[in-house]
């Protein structure tokens, strides 16, 4: 005797009646999705009873809503799509003023530069002219002592005579020297003193920067957080908007099935869509032949 065949005729049975209902669900989904298509096109070509009548006004409610919420998220999204262009504007206006600052810094830099490397050129004639004066002067002196030396020799030999020539022509080239030497230091010391004032002034300059530009960076950011909340609020609302939309979209879903239900129940089919009404009785019958095979 086979104890499993009747609980293995049981189980399949279950299965195939799970089965069929899964199909039958499939079907009534299939039936409400094309009712619901032929309500919503054909809901303004046909006259209704009253509780029927009761969806449409319902339906056309929810368009004007809609329409309200279309609107007001289109006056939003102007809105919005203002305040983006001022934060932008904003922030080219603030990296323009930025860039600006940038570079007279460097401009700044590259003068500052150029100065340091000309004041160590003039600090080293400076050095190479307090050296070389106490040279000249003990030059001229021995100069002198020796022309006065030679001087005083009786006889003059071609020798002293050359020495002699030497010694005044040098005598007369050292005051020249020992002048140049002071008018190049009279410029150095000039130029020196002209560097240093340029170098404070970038010094004070950079000061009076850091402050503009403290200025500037809060300025930026005090406006620009300002528009940023304001964006994100404008941001909420149209979503609010966007929301409410869409769910009146969904609310429609049960009014438009109503009406298609009618509709479909007058054979009354949309002049642009008629296959739309076929669609509903196809899906009625094959609801109907699976609920008859449960």
């Amino acid at each position: 005797m086979d104890y499993f065949a009747p609980g293995l005729r049981e189980l399949f049975r279950r299965v195939v009646r799970q089965w069929l209902r899964l199909r039958i669900v499939i079907a009534s989904r299939q039936l409400a999705k094309a009712e619901t298509t032929l309500g919503l096109l054909g809901w303004q070509q046909a006259d209704f009873d009253e509780k029927t009548q009761a969806q449409v006004e319902r339906l056309v409610e929810y368009e004007r809503e809609q329409a309200r919420a279309t609107n007001e998220s289109a006056a939003v999204g102007r809105a919005l799509r203002e305040e983006l262009e001022l934060r932008d504007v904003g922030r080219k206006h603030f990296e323009k003023e930025q860039a600006a600052i940038d570079a007279e810094r460097q401009r700044m830099d590259a003068e500052d530069a150029a100065a340091q490397r000309q004041l160590a050129e003039n600090h080293r004639l400076e050095a190479a002219f307090e050296k070389r004066m106490p040279e000249l002067d003990r030059e001229l002196r021995e100069c002198s002592r020796r022309h006065a030396e030679l001087l005083a020799i009786t006889r003059h030999t071609v020798a002293i005579k050359q020495e002699l020539l030497q010694l005044r022509e040098r005598a007369v080239a050292i005051p020249n020297e020992v002048a140049d030497l002071r008018m190049q230091h009279l410029r150095s010391v000039s130029e020196t003193r002209t560097l240093e004032a340029q170098i404070e002034r970038n010094r004070l300059r950079r000061l009076e920067l850091d402050r503009e530009e403290r200025e500037l960076d809060a300025s930026f950011k005090s406006a620009d957080a300002a528009l940023a909340e304001k964006i994100r609020e404008l941001e909420g609302q149209r979503a609010a908007f966007e929301r409410e939309f869409e769910s009146l979209e969904g609310a429609k879903a049960n009014p438009y099935r109503e009406v298609g239900r009618v509709l479909a129940d007058s054979g009354v089919a949309p002049m642009n869509q008629p296959q739309a009404l076929e669609r509903v009785r196809r899906g009625r019958f094959l609801v109907q032949e699976r609920e008859q095979v449960l």
